[in-house]
């Protein structure tokens, strides 16, 4: 009798206490529709701070043999760590990664299988729409693909998220790549590969709330497209003076000064001069910005 192939589902959760029972629930019944294939699942927990933990033994303890395994973190390392842990313990001929929330809809992967058996080493979930979601957020993400398109050289398509279905020698590709800060979403499209997209409408999450603020997405896209912008970063190498002069032109025009919109032009603005970029007039004219339309406490922050 042959072997089936096996499928890993890794989710890393982060105070998923709802909805680790729920999403069990879901893969639990689209496996009974892939009886050529073992499925199983690896949940990653990111040192939450609540059940989660808990709730993910109890779910391992009342499932199948073999079918629920896990890792848990001794403190909370972020995401970008959690997707690492999981596709590096994963031993699976094909892994997939979804989220814990049930916004990537498991019923999804009946349709990635297929794809994989017509000989995509990818497939992935693309949205087509943002319906639910906070309209701020929407314009950020929109932003960054529109930038991302412009000033790197790595091609990330609009409404790309990080579920899909991967092939053996796909993860062995994204697990040799040596970032240390990792940005998951722009490693699966440097790696190459035929990917093929399946579209699906926004959903909203089955149970609780969003882990994510405002600043620490805002941290997550700046730092993942830093990663992968070497056009954008040459082009601040050769223009120091007009970057520097820009950013206090930003500082005297803006009135919002200190809401998110100027935090956003700020820590962009820090994050190049700290992580690539470390010239004597960059500093003078950042700390020169902060005297004059910030306070004496902002300043002293970037020295």
């Amino acid at each position: 009798m042959e072997k089936k192939k096996r499928i890993e589902v890794v989710i890393p959760c982060y105070n998923e206490e709802e909805c680790i029972p729920l999403i069990y629930q879901s893969i639990h019944e689209v496996a009974k529709k892939l009886p050529e294939y073992q499925v199983s699942i690896l949940y990653v927990d990111d040192g939450s701070g609540d059940a989660s933990f808990a709730k993910i033994k109890e779910v391992s303890e009342r499932a199948d043999e073999n079918e629920v395994h896990y890792i848990s973190f001794a403190r909370n390392f972020g995401k970008e760590a959690a997707i690492y842990a999981g596709l590096k313990n994963s031993t699976a001929d094909y892994i997939a990664l979804m989220d814990a929330d049930l916004q990537h809809p498991p019923e999804l992967l009946l349709e990635m299988v297929k794809g994989i058996e017509e000989g995509y080493e990818c497939c992935g979930a693309r949205r087509v729409n943002r319906n639910g979601e906070p309209p701020i957020r929407s314009a950020f993400s929109r932003l960054f693909y529109r930038m991302a398109a412009k000033l790197t050289s790595t091609k990330m398509e609009q409404g790309t998220t990080d579920y899909r279905l991967m092939s053996r020698r796909f993860v062995n590709a994204v697990l040799a790549i040596g970032e240390k800060n990792r940005f998951t979403k722009g490693i699966f499209a440097w790696v190459g590969f035929d990917t093929k997209w399946i579209e699906y409408e926004n959903v909203e999450r089955a149970a609780g709330n969003t882990k994510w603020s405002f600043s620490g997405l805002l941290r997550y896209a700046v730092n993942g497209f830093m990663s992968f912008a070497g056009s954008c970063l040459s082009w601040i190498y050769s223009h120091d003076s007009g970057f520097s002069l820009w950013y206090l032109y930003c500082a005297e025009h803006a009135d919002f000064r200190w809401g998110e919109e100027w935090i956003f032009i700020d820590y962009v603005c820090n994050f190049i001069y700290r992580k690539h970029y470390y010239s004597a007039s960059w500093n003078y004219w950042r700390i020169s910005g902060s005297y004059l339309y910030g306070s004496e406490e902002s300043a002293d922050i970037y020295c």
